[in-house]
């Protein structure tokens, strides 16, 4: 294979091979596909085989695998990019074979002669065709020396015998007071900086630190990416963690960046991170004052040596507690062990999501028609449900069906974003399958661990423009004015089809598990205020009179109502433990009850963003007031209230305004603080489920 990068184009030649043949250029300058809407190449493709595929890679050198085009032909095509990838930077591309080439009289030439990043209303990003060099090759690190201890001081050194080959586009400085200066060019997006843990070129362990502190200052303002280096090639796969967006300012400041989901590493790094941005200067001159470490210092002992479980006390109002847990908490040993302490029921964060489980590269493998159903990958997954099942804790599984973050291919011809959507028969069938695909695989390899699922999430719109009128499910047709995929491909009936379709995966599930017990729900958030509660009362009613039960009435297909409860103020201390709110959401739970059906609080946050002694008594003294209002409804031998899971459960007072639980939780909005003590919130709960006052 050859390639090169002329005025024609880049081209790439493939000839005989036992693997697939990939050639990989590096842009000109870095694209930041933040107001990016799509990417259009086009390509000539001469010989056999006679179609290639095109791949994106973003500034830590991992393909965006779930928009990558395959078998494409000479012409051009388009790439629609995904909310979840406009926080990225492309730095790379790469044109690769469809098929080994194992005949020796076959060869092919691919050329792509236009690469544009197009921004809405059709112009074209600052920087359209790339004029790229080969992707420089270097050698990982490999050692098979022990994890080396972090020095008791916690810090890093800047020399040269710590210097971290990489992308840094000159010698650092090493200046006088300890801190080292280096320019970073945007040429190989952005260059970097970074420096080894130990001067051993081991792996440390960092199994005792929490966070990691970088105190640095630049020549201008400037955007950078905080990361972890694992390897000394800049371009591996595997090569680093990125471990914040944010920008460097001409006044020395300090970056406090989470170490949860870094085990051990070779060193640290800073890279430029300027995008497609003209506006941004070629070269950086960043200087790195200090790079230090937080021990960890959280102690449940409290927490969990003076405190009755509140599992075991809740039990006795007919209601399980719950919290969140993703793939990083679980391997959180402090954390998983206060959880699993407190709580029996978790809800994977994101991990049970369609868009964290649907496998665009498997899919494609496998495709061969319309018929050809999508492929799932259950790896996050599984990590929440071995610890679940390992520790005797039960699971809500949520979500099955989101129109948010959902992803565009799931609903297209060949599951290609360049391609039509397909036709509703062909969406049903998928979306019938995926259903099953999910509920057998955790049944069968988890039974009895899953309690519940959140069939559909979030389907009720907020305001007259998200939904139909004359609807009164208020069925929501566009989300942030895009279109529901699901409401247009699947049809009106979505949410009750979705409920339909997992009750019979259920229904035939039982023949073989015969003790099978999963309730179905539906999940939303704002359910406690009037308009939303209402269409939620209404949407219930239709789904459990849609599906005919054969003696002239109706299946009940949704078992209950999943109240997320983010109640307060969004982003900002006003309207903050109103006590108003508490009396809506016992008005919403009765209501809702009233159908025949349970409820559960499902996403409890009482939010709040201050942390003087004054607010932390005043929010205590609101978690008290909810819990007595749940209490109260489950104090007769109706219980309609099933379970209650905390999402704002631990206080993260580093979050930044901008930051999403910033705004949907609040930093000080937990049970236990940063430190996984105890807070009033905690305690008054905990006295009122052990005392009843």
């Amino acid at each position: 294979m050859s390639a090169s990068v002329g005025t024609t184009g880049a081209v790439t030649e493939f000839k005989a091979s036992n693997q697939f043949n990939q050639a990989d250029f590096l842009l000109a300058a870095p694209i930041s596909l933040s107001g990016i809407e799509s990417v259009e190449f086009t390509l000539t493709v001469e010989g056999t085989p006679d179609s290639v595929s095109f791949k994106l890679y973003d500034s830590d050198g991992k393909e965006l695998s779930d928009i990558t085009q395959y078998n494409k032909t000479t012409g051009t095509h388009s790439i629609t990019i995904p909310d979840q990838h406009k926080n990225k930077i492309i730095t790379q591309y790469s044109v690769m074979t469809n098929t080994n080439i194992k005949d020796t009289t076959q060869t092919a030439t691919a050329t792509l002669t236009k690469l544009v990043f197009v921004v809405p209303k059709a112009k074209p990003s600052a920087s359209p065709t790339p004029t790229a060099t080969s992707q420089p090759t270097k050698t990982p690190i490999v050692t098979d020396k022990p994890l080396v201890t972090m020095a008791p001081e916690a810090s890093m050194t800047f020399s040269e015998d710590t210097f971290l080959a990489s992308g840094a586009a000159d010698t650092p400085v090493y200046n006088a007071d300890g801190s080292v200066t280096v320019t970073l060019k945007k040429q190989y997006g952005g260059g970097v900086i970074g420096f080894y843990m130990d001067a051993s070129k081991s792996m440390v362990d960092l199994s005792d630190y929490t966070k990691v502190i970088f105190n640095l200052s630049a020549d201008v303002d400037a955007p950078i990416c905080l990361r972890t280096h694992d390897t000394t090639d800049y371009w591996g796969s595997n090569s680093s963690t990125t471990l914040s967006f944010t920008s460097v300012t001409t006044e020395q400041k300090e970056y406090i960046c989470d170490l949860s989901t870094v085990n051990n590493t070779l060193g640290f790094g800073v890279k430029y991170n300027p995008g497609g941005s003209a506006d941004l200067p070629e070269e950086i001159n960043l200087t790195i004052h200090s790079i230090s470490f937080i021990k960890d210092t959280r102690d449940t002992t409290d927490a969990m040596n003076n405190y009755t479980s509140l599992a075991e006390m809740a039990a006795a109002y007919g209601l399980k507690m719950g919290t969140v847990m993703n793939d990083r908490r679980v391997a959180d040993k402090k954390y998983a062990d206060l959880m699993k302490y407190h709580f029996n029921s978790i809800t994977a964060a994101n991990e049970m999501k369609a868009y964290s489980m649907l496998d665009l590269n498997k899919t494609k493998e496998a495709y061969t028609d319309e018929n050809s159903m999508p492929v799932l990958s259950f790896t996050g997954a599984d990590k929440i449900m071995d610890f679940a099942k390992a520790n005797n804790i039960k699971v809500r599984g949520h979500a099955l069906v989101w129109d948010a973050g959902m992803l565009d291919w799931f609903f297209r011809e060949g599951y290609d974003s360049s391609k039509p959507y397909a036709t509703t028969e062909v969406v049903k069938a998928r979306l019938q399958n995926y259903i099953e695909q999910v509920l057998t695989h955790f049944e069968e390899k988890y039974p009895g661990v899953i309690y519940c699922w959140d069939v559909v999430n979030e389907a009720v719109g907020d305001s007259a423009t998200e939904y139909e009128e004359g609807d009164d499910r208020h069925v929501r047709t566009k989300r942030n004015n895009e279109d529901n995929p699901f409401y247009t491909l699947v049809g009106r009936n979505y949410v009750e089809l979705s409920f339909q379709y997992s009750y019979e995966v259920l229904q035939e599930l039982k023949k073989t598990m015969p003790t099978l017990d999963i309730k179905l729900y539906y999940n939303d958030y704002s359910t406690f205020f009037a308009s939303k509660r209402d269409a939620i009362y209404n949407l219930v009613s239709s789904v459990n009179s849609f599906l005919p039960d054969g003696n002239g009435g109706y299946v009940k297909l949704c078992d209950g109502v999943g109240m997320q409860s983010y109640i307060g103020g969004f982003g900002q201390q006003a309207g903050c433990m109103n006590e108003n709110d508490i009396k809506l959401v016992k008005e919403a739970i009765l209501k809702f009850a009233s159908l025949g059906i349970e409820v559960q609080v499902t996403e409890l946050a009482v939010r709040n963003y201050q942390n003087d002694a004054e607010t932390l008594a005043a929010h205590g003294e609101y978690y008290k007031k909810l819990f007595q209002a749940y209490l109260e409804l489950n104090s007769g031998e109706e219980k309609p209230l099933k379970a209650i899971s905390i999402w704002g459960i631990i206080d993260e007072p580093d979050l930044g305004p901008d930051d999403y639980s910033f705004k949907m939780n609040g930093p000080y909005c937990g049970l236990f603080n940063e430190n996984l003590a105890v807070k009033d919130s905690f305690k008054n709960v905990h006295d009122l489920l052990k005392n009843g006052q």
